[in-house]
């Protein structure tokens, strides 16, 4: 047990999950120890981070750190992993005044601390030169480029692009991740969008869920009685049936209206072509963007999809976990791969690895995309919209004329994020609830302010692979969701 850093912390650093007994960092005085294991949970989250930062711990021993993490329930609450975000002083120096300040006030409460884990990692939006912009186009539109072809693209020598290529990753946080179509897998991706009826009751069903093996991520805001649970079930589609069942059970008491979305496509897109001179221009008329005649020849940036095909074969549980490596970074090396999953615990060899990148790649099962910040969209909202197939295409073949989108599609519609610069928030806000007045649309349901965060990782449902029969078992006692209500 770590001693405490200051006279008057009273709690103890004890408690299942807890990292402190393995490393230090030069920062240590500023972290209390504490008990509430949610409060722990962010606390141990910048240690790991500040130690990665300090030297203190090579990136394989904070990989073990990170994973330690997931046994606290506060994981599917708000899934967070150190190790993904770059090294940089500017979010170490952001992440120890924000500790400063919670310091300063005692201000270490659940709220208080994840605010200043999650807002060190917020870009700050400064200037992006031209150049900048010309290679962060390049990667957005073929996040797989070679730096040798951002060269000739962008008409400049190695050492600039190596220099913007630092910078975007500084300042604006950039990452390489994918999009992956787990039916391939068949394993099936299902978000349940929710509005609540009773707060207390909602508490309950939270818990559950945090403890529920298939639960992927949980959003609800304070702002709103909506929100969505991310799911990922291994297994045919009669498995989805399962959870439906316990939702359908425990629905009358938590929620006023629920739909569950089973996942048949998804995309992602950026339109940096309305971005010049640091400011965001509008479409020429946003409130036409949806209308059912055809958009004009508008540039856009980049669009990435994905259509979930359903099972494929040749494809195992090596394959599925070389895909979640690949969704963390989409530009991993075979030899990294092999060195990831060795530490959560899988043999993968390098060739091994190797072979089945090239195999997702080419069965498209997995997308590179990227995704940064910085830029000036400010502001965020996510929109369920429940329509009829040919709206659900209409609205998907115009998402891409927005600033930056990534949507689920589903059998009754899409769930799409959107970001928008702050000033313009309002004109795209009153596009989309538009739509309800359209006959094939039945309803859009908003929440404002709400990033697409991260999510548990993929690997934790490999234990479900069933080597010998090659396929995933998953017994019918473990989808039910009502086992994990507290009492």
């Amino acid at each position: 047990m770590r001693e405490c850093s200051h006279p008057g912390d009273k709690a103890v650093c004890a408690g299942e999950g807890s990292s402190h007994t393995a490393f230090s960092t030069p920062w240590d005085n500023l972290i209390p120890c504490v008990s509430e294991p949610s409060v722990r949970f962010y606390l141990d989250a910048i240690r790991i981070y500040l130690a990665l930062c300090a030297g203190t711990l090579t990136f394989e021993e904070a990989v073990r750190e990170a994973e330690l993490l997931k046994s606290n329930p506060e994981f599917s609450r708000f899934p967070t992993d150190p190790t993904l975000h770059p090294v940089s002083e500017s979010i170490r120096d952001r992440i120890l005044e924000n500790l400063r300040v919670l310091r300063k006030y005692d201000l270490f409460t659940t709220e208080s601390v994840r605010s200043a884990y999650s807002f060190g990692f917020m870009t700050d939006g400064a200037p992006v030169d031209r150049l900048t912009l010309a290679v962060l186009k390049a990667l957005v539109r073929a996040p797989l480029i070679h730096a040798g072809v951002i060269r000739r693209t962008v008409g400049a020598c190695a050492k600039a692009v190596s220099r913007r290529m630092d910078i975007l990753r500084e300042r604006n946080t950039l990452r390489f991740t994918a999009l992956v179509d787990t039916s391939s897998f068949d394993v099936q991706s299902v978000l349940l969008f929710f509005s609540v009826r009773d707060e207390e009751q909602w508490m309950r069903f939270e818990q559950a869920l945090s403890y529920y093996p298939f639960t992927k991520g949980i959003l609800k805001t304070s702002l709103s009685p909506l929100g969505y649970v991310s799911f990922l079930i291994p297994g045919p589609v009669v498995n989805v049936s399962e959870l439906m069942r316990s939702v359908d059970s425990l629905a009358p008491d938590v929620f006023d209206n629920y739909t569950l979305h089973l996942q048949r496509g998804l995309g992602a897109s950026w339109n940096l072509e309305l971005f010049e001179d640091g400011k965001w221009a509008l479409p020429c008329d946003v409130t036409a963007l949806m209308d059912a005649t055809p958009p004009g020849a508008a540039e856009v940036t980049a669009v990435h999809r994905l259509s979930c095909t359903g099972p494929l074969r040749g494809l195992d549980v090596i394959d599925f976990a070389v895909a979640s490596q690949l969704r963390v970074n989409s530009r991993m090396q075979a030899v990294e791969i092999h060195r990831l999953l060795r530490l959560r615990g899988l043999e993968v060899s390098e060739r091994r690895a190797a072979r089945s990148v090239n195999k997702l790649y080419r069965k498209r099962v997995v997308t590179p995309v990227v995704s940064f910040g910085g830029l000036g969209l400010s502001t965020n909202f996510c929109f369920e919209i429940i329509c009829d197939p040919d709206w659900r295409g209409h609205i998907i073949e115009r998402l891409p004329l927005l600033p930056s989108t990534v949507h689920f599609e589903s059998h009754k519609g899409l769930v799409v994020w959107i970001q928008v610069p702050g000033e313009q928030q309002v004109e795209y806000y009153r596009m989309f609830r538009s739509l309800e007045a359209e006959p094939g649309v039945h309803s859009v349901q908003p929440i404002m302010t709400v990033r697409l965060k991260g999510s548990k990782s993929m690997l934790d449902i490999v234990r479900y692979w069933n080597s010998e029969r090659r396929k995933w078992v998953v017994p019918r006692v473990a989808l039910d969701l009502t086992r994990f209500m507290p009492d």
